[in-house]
């Protein structure tokens, strides 16, 4: 009786030994769990976390999308990437995100950091054309540094505006309807109040017209500023006396573009792209395959006039997405203003006060 007692138990041992087995016994695991634990580890390692903006990259305006000029800025190559993420938003009302949410912050210890060239980021405005997902972080060039103070200038047009309402015989920087909206209007819309007051009152010069002398007016206490010739001639090394000969050029009906090609080379951020919003406001980019398909007769789009040819719009595809500019100077009478065009010429002549050109505005903040 003794000996059939303890055959089942050891069969029922002799089963137990063999359905744990050695690997399990000492904690090993199987293969699947290898193949599952080697997933989630290396997604863990693969993922990153979103990274703001080194100093110095180099951004490219934008028009946010544009091609911010098309109808939407390029986003600049400042950009910082998002990481992407299954997990649903915990904001039900949350509408479609702005490329340019993906922007860092640069808080001002950090501009205090950068250095003269960088693109640093700087209060909001409407750049996407997308009211309903708020405004976008607006993205500046660092023009220079000094003593606690960076000069910036924003790398897209951020808007379209008139100089002034209507044409007058004579007007300047000082009275003209572009710097009070300027000053107003656009201040409260981009900055907080926390943020105005980093921005500081500076003193700007409204030197005359340096080829036809036209006046400048009163110099202006101002926030918010348009950039005049001078500064042209001091941020993007454009000589004034390489300007006067091709202005003689122009007044002869010659070609002029070899001129806006050297202001380009100069300095690229001589031309800008309108963001979609200033497209909406009425800036027009430049569109070089309309331009060609347009003016590519014989006679030229205005009889009496030089006729460019084929090749010289097509010189211009640098410049494509681009917008004319405005300046806070005077042109060759006094009821004209300064410009900048789509491919980077600087017109000491001017336009009419009441053309809606791009607004690209430039200010000085404390760190």
């Amino acid at each position: 009786m003794k000996k059939f007692f303890l055959y089942p138990v050891i069969l029922c041992l002799s089963i137990c030994l063999t359905a744990c087995g050695p690997g399990s016994a000492g904690g090993e695991t199987s293969e699947l769990e290898d193949s599952q634990n080697s997933v989630m580890t290396g997604g863990l390692q693969d993922s990153t976390e979103p990274s703001g903006q080194e100093p110095g990259a180099e951004a490219e305006p934008s028009a946010s999308t544009e091609e911010a000029s098309s109808s939407t800025a390029e986003p600049s190559s400042s950009t910082a990437e998002l990481p992407s993420s299954s997990e649903p938003s915990s904001d039900t009302g949350e509408t479609e995100e702005s490329e340019f949410d993906a922007l860092p912050r640069w808080t001002f210890d950090e501009i205090a950091n950068a250095k003269v060239g960088d693109i640093v980021t700087f209060g909001t405005y409407e750049q996407d054309g997308n009211a309903e997902n708020g405004a976008e972080p607006i993205e500046w060039f660092i023009l220079d540094m000094e003593d606690g103070q960076a000069t910036l200038l924003s790398v897209y047009l951020l808007d379209g505006h008139r100089y002034h309402p209507e044409e007058m015989d004579k007007i300047t920087w000082e009275d003209c309807e572009l710097r009070a909206w300027l000053n107003d209007d656009f201040l409260n819309a981009a900055f907080t109040e926390a943020e105005q007051e980093h921005i500081a009152v500076t003193n700007v010069i409204n030197e005359d017209n340096p080829i036809y002398g036209t006046p400048g007016g009163n110099d202006t206490a101002d926030k918010i500023w348009l950039l005049s010739l001078g500064e042209l001639e001091k941020y993007f090394h454009i000589s004034v006396e390489e300007g006067i000969e091709r202005q003689k050029m122009v007044e002869e009906k010659l070609k002029s573009r070899t001129y806006s090609k050297y202001c380009y080379d100069q300095d690229h951020r001589i031309i800008a792209k309108p963001t979609a919003y200033a497209i909406q406001q009425g800036c027009e980019p430049l569109d070089v395959d309309a331009d060609v398909a347009k003016f590519s007769n014989a006679t030229g789009p205005y009889p009496g006039y030089y006729a460019p040819t084929i090749a010289e719009f097509e010189a211009n595809r640098y410049a494509d997405g681009c917008a004319r500019w405005r300046l806070r100077s005077p042109g060759n009478r006094e009821s004209q203003a300064t410009i900048v065009s789509d491919n980077g010429y600087v017109s000491y002549n001017g336009t009419l006060l009441a053309w809606t050109l791009g607004v690209r505005p430039a200010l000085t903040v404390t760190y």
